[in-house]
C-alpha cells in the first residue's frame, strides 16, 4: 500500500507472526504489531542520517560500534519490541526524535528475566535523548523494568514514564557503569513503585559498580532505592544529586548513614537524611510542593518566596535576598543572620516591607523641600503675629 501526503498517516495492524507479511526476520511479526505507513513509508528509523529501518533492533544492529553513530527515530511516535544493546559501543546515540516509543513483547533480558524494555549491556557508552520511552503490558508475566543498565548512559532531555504500569517494579535499574540524568529528563514511576536504583551486585571484578549522577530540572516521580553486596562498597556504589524535584522517598538497603549518597541541590517533598546532605543551606518552603530545597535550589526557593509564606532554616549560617512578607524561622540549633539581622535558635522573623520615600515630581532634593516647607510655617507665624500688631 502507497500512501501520498505528508502528513497522512495510517496504522496497519500486523498479527503476532504473521507468516503472510514478509518482514524478513524470525521475529519481526512478534516484534512490530502496528507499521506507521506515511508518504509510503513504514521505516521509521535512520542511522546517521542514512538509510531506513523498519525497528530499533534492525538500526542498533546496523549501527558502527566505532566513533559516534546516531540512531534516529523520524517517523513519528511509534510502538515496536523491546531490544538489547551489546557491548563495544563506542558512543551510540539513540535520537527518539521528540517521539514517544512504546515497546512491547517480546521484551528483552537475559534468559529466563525477558521482562525489560530495554537492556544495555556492559562495555557501551550509550545516550538516550529527546524522547519518551513507554512499555506496553499484553500479558500478567511481561514488563517488570523499563531499562537495566550496565553500560555508561546518559538520559537527557528523555522521560522513562512507567507511571500507569504498577507492575513495573524498577523504572530504571543501575548495577553498572556512568549514568547521567541530564537536560530535562524524568523518572516517573507508578505509585509505590521505584523510579531508579543503584546497586552493586554481583562481584566488583565483574560488575565495578554503577555510579549515578543526577543534574535534571526534570522530575524523580517514585522511590529512589541505593544497596550493594558483599562484594562492593560505598566507594565504588555511589548516587550523586546536583538537582532534580524528587517526589517519592529514599530507600537506604544498607547502612542508612553511607557516603556513597551525596546531595549538593535539588528540591523533595521529604526531608533527605542530614548524612547524604553535603551543601551547607537547606530550607523549607512552606508553600511548595517539594518543600525541602537544598544548595543552589535552596537559594531559588528563598528569592522567590512569596509575600504570606514561611521559610524554614533547617541548614545554613546567613541567607540573605529574602523577599518583604516573608517570614523566616531558625530550626538550625544556632544563630543565623537573615537579611543581615540576627536571629536566635527557633526564633523567627518577619521580613519588613522597606518604607518608600515620597515622590517629589521632580529630581529636587527632598531635604529641600522640607526646608522650604519649615520656612514657609515660620513665615506664618511671622505674618500671623504682625496682623494682631
Amino acid at each position: 500500500m502507497i500512501v501520498t501526503g505528508y502528513m497522512y498517516q495510517i496504522w496497519m495492524e500486523v498479527g503476532i507472526n504473521d507468516e503472510k507479511m514478509d518482514l524478513r526476520a524470525s521475529d519481526r511479526g512478534a516484534c512490530y504489531k502496528r507499521l506507521c505507513v506515511c508518504d509510503g513509508r513504514n521505516r521509521p528509523f535512520t542511522v546517521n542520517g542514512a538509510g531506513s529501518y523498519s525497528n530499533l533492533k534492525d538500526a542498533v544492529a546496523a549501527a558502527s560500534k566505532s566513533g559516534t553513530t546516531t540512531i534516529k527515530l523520524e517517523g513519528g511516535d511509534l510502538e515496536g519490541c523491546a531490544v538489547s544493546i551489546p557491548s563495544g559501543f563506542a558512543n551510540l546515540i539513540i535520537d527518539f526524535g521528540g517521539h514517544t516509543y512504546t515497546a512491547t513483547e517480546p521484551f528483552a533480558g537475559s534468559t529466563g528475566t525477558k521482562t525489560q524494555a530495554m537492556q544495555l549491556l556492559k562495555g557501551s557508552n550509550i545516550t538516550l535523548q529527546n524522547g519518551r520511552l513507554r512499555g506496553k503490558q499484553n500479558s500478567a508475566n511481561g514488563l517488570k523494568m523499563m531499562i537495566q543498565n550496565y553500560a555508561n548512559l546518559t538520559l537527557k532531555d528523555f522521560t522513562v514514564d512507567a507511571s500507569s504500569l504498577p507492575a513495573v517494579q524498577y523504572v530504571c535499574s543501575n548495577n553498572n557503569g556512568n549514568v547521567r540524568y541530564t537536560g530535562n529528563t524524568s523518572i516517573l514511576a507508578a505509585k509505590g513503585k521505584v523510579a531508579f536504583d543503584v546497586c552493586g551486585f554481583s562481584t566488583s571484578a565483574t560488575y565495578p559498580g554503577p555510579t549515578v549522577t543526577v543534574d535534571t530540572t526534570g522530575t524523580i516521580d517514585g522511590i529512589v532505592e541505593y544497596s550493594y553486596n558483599s562484594q562492593h562498597s560505598p566507594s565504588n556504589v555511589k548516587l550523586v544529586i546536583k538537582k532534580g524535584d524528587f517526589t517519592g522517598t529514599f530507600n537506604q538497603v544498607n547502612d542508612p548513614k553511607s557516603e556513597g549518597i551525596q546531595i549538593s541541590g535539588g528540591n523533595y517533598a521529604e526531608q533527605p537524611s542530614s548524612d547524604y546532605v553535603k551543601a551547607g543551606l537547606v530550607v523549607k518552603n512552606s508553600n511548595s510542593t517539594t518543600p525541602y530545597h537544598i544548595g543552589a535550589d535552596a537559594e531559588a526557593a528563598i528569592a522567590n518566596a512569596e509575600a504570606g509564606s514561611t521559610l524554614t532554616v533547617l541548614k545554613g549560617s546567613a541567607i540573605t535576598n529574602v523577599p518583604a512578607g516573608v517570614k523566616v524561622e531558625n530550626k538550625t540549633g544556632d544563630k543565623i543572620t537573615v537579611n543581615n539581622e540576627v536571629v536566635n535558635p527557633d526564633a523567627s522573623v518577619v521580613i519588613p516591607t522597606p518604607a518608600v520615600a515620597p515622590k517629589t515630581g521632580d529630581s529636587t532634593p527632598i531635604a529641600l523641600y522640607l526646608l522650604c516647607a519649615a520656612l514657609a510655617v515660620v513665615c506664618a507665624a511671622w505674618m500671623a503675629k504682625r496682623r494682631k500688631a
